[in-house]
């Protein structure tokens, strides 16, 4: 079978090499010919920077990068580091005025983190290397705390805790129920 293989790359250089042109091997016709485990152990190692750019090479990479056992392996690899920032959201407000909201960090997992709003009850979920943003639904208005939750399958997991802080228990606080947000990786 590695003979084969290694045979259909000398045609495939040998007809590049008679074209006049002299073209090198494209990546398209050597990628049918590596094994997809070679392509999952190297892009395993690259930063999340460069796996957004490798999804745009071909589906098969595409659906490599997607693939939950992929994100797994990644985040396996990946070094944990503490990043601080604010964010600035803008919008208008009634009267046309731009309002700007700031958010602080709650919690960071699984290469995500979860924001709150410090002037407002809003939450988000953003990943901060692609720079995409959830903006959450609106939990209870008496929240006490949000907690999140991932797991090897993908599955994400936001739970809020909300009850009555002024109400005198041992613990200072009342819990009064929770809800749970289910979200999927993908």
């Amino acid at each position: 079978m590695e003979e084969a293989a290694g045979d259909q790359f000398s045609q495939v250089y040998s007809l590049n090499e008679s074209k006049e042109d002299n073209r090198d091997v494209s990546l398209a016709s050597v990628g049918l010919l590596l094994p997809c485990e070679i392509f999952f152990e190297i892009l395993s190692w690259l930063p999340v920077k460069n796996l957004v750019r490798c999804k745009c090479v071909c589906k098969q990479w595409y659906k490599l990068i997607e693939d939950r056992t992929f994100i797994v392996k990644h985040l396996s690899r990946t070094k944990a580091v503490t990043v601080y920032f604010e964010d600035k959201v803008e919008s208008l407000d009634v009267d046309g005025t731009i309002v700007q909201e700031k958010f602080k960090i709650m919690s960071m997992f699984a290469g995500l983190i979860v924001e709150k709003g410090k002037t407002s009850s809003k939450y988000r979920l953003r990943n901060f290397t692609t720079q995409e943003i959830l903006y959450l639904p609106n939990p209870h208005e008496d929240t006490y705390i949000i907690s999140s939750h991932y797991n090897l399958s993908g599955e994400i997991k936001l739970v809020s805790v909300y009850g009555d802080e002024n109400i005198n228990s041992s613990e200072g606080f009342a819990l009064e129920g929770f809800e749970v947000l289910n979200l999927d990786r993908r």
